[in-house]
């Protein structure tokens, strides 16, 4: 689990949704934009489109945020909200991972 600063609270994630920039992906929607803290926040959403069962949803946030936290991506100063879509629940959880790290490596390297 992310540490409290690394991850963004209900008003946050609602002013980001309106706000931030948009990344689409077939697998995963990512919102993000610059924070003025030196590290970067995540939120994960799952909705219950993806899966009905809460204990499903909670399963795959906590282990896309121990991804997060183990991974190294470039602190940019950036906030990121990843929704995942029903074509990501559909891959290996490898190729999940392999999946969120290019995106997100991506936004990271063209800021």
């Amino acid at each position: 689990m992310l540490n409290k600063k690394q991850r963004l609270s209900t008003n946050q994630v609602a002013w980001l949704i309106k706000k931030g920039h948009r990344f689409n992906n077939e697998s995963l929607a990512i919102k993000f934009h610059l924070n003025k803290i030196q590290e970067n926040r995540y939120s994960v959403v799952v909705s219950k489109k993806v899966y009905p069962l809460a204990v499903d949803r909670n399963y795959l946030r906590r282990r896309l945020y121990e991804l997060i936290r183990n991974s190294n991506f470039k602190n940019i100063s950036t906030d990121f909200i990843i929704i995942i879509k029903d074509h990501f629940i559909q891959l290996s959880p490898i190729k999940q991972n392999q999946v969120l790290t290019e995106v997100l490596q991506n936004i990271t390297n063209q800021q």
